[in-house]
């Protein structure tokens, strides 16, 4: 696991010191917790209530890891063209395929609970990932600054 340069270096312990490229591998971080406790979670799902709630607790980590990407993109092309000036990523279409993802999520979800018999618990506890995984990279760099 790479670890941002602002906790490697000796003087470098502030939020100031966050650079774009901290914000990417603090988010990369994050999606390989969803990743990995996706795996887990679908396998234990499986064995705890079947195989249809594994599949929610699934289509739940995939909209949550889904999330998590399609923010990393925005909030690096909005701080690309903040510190860039127009030069900049453009926003525009990456806020069109974000609201399309959303949308995307919407008709999965829907489908998801009209088809499957699953336990709606697992989809919530699948689309929670995300929440947990920025919890704990939060987590990291709070400590990183006070230490």
């Amino acid at each position: 696991m790479q670890i941002p340069d602002f906790m490697t270096e000796s003087g470098a312990s502030t939020f100031t010191d966050f650079t774009e490229r901290d914000l990417k591998a603090t988010l990369s971080h994050a999606l390989r917790w969803v990743a990995v406790m996706g795996a887990a979670g679908v396998a234990v799902t499986w064995v705890a209530a079947g195989w249809q709630s594994a599949v929610l607790f699934f289509v739940g980590a995939a909209i949550a890891a889904t999330g998590l990407y399609e923010s990393q993109r925005l909030m690096l092309a909005v701080l690309s063209r903040f510190n860039e000036g127009r030069q900049g990523k453009p926003v525009a279409g990456m806020l069109v395929w974000f609201f399309l993802r959303l949308i995307f999520a919407g008709v999965v979800l829907y489908v998801s609970l009209r088809s499957l018999e699953g336990s709606v618990y697992a989809l919530c506890a699948g689309l929670g990932l995300a929440v947990v995984a920025l919890t704990i990279e939060s987590i990291r760099l709070l400590r990183a600054w006070t230490l």
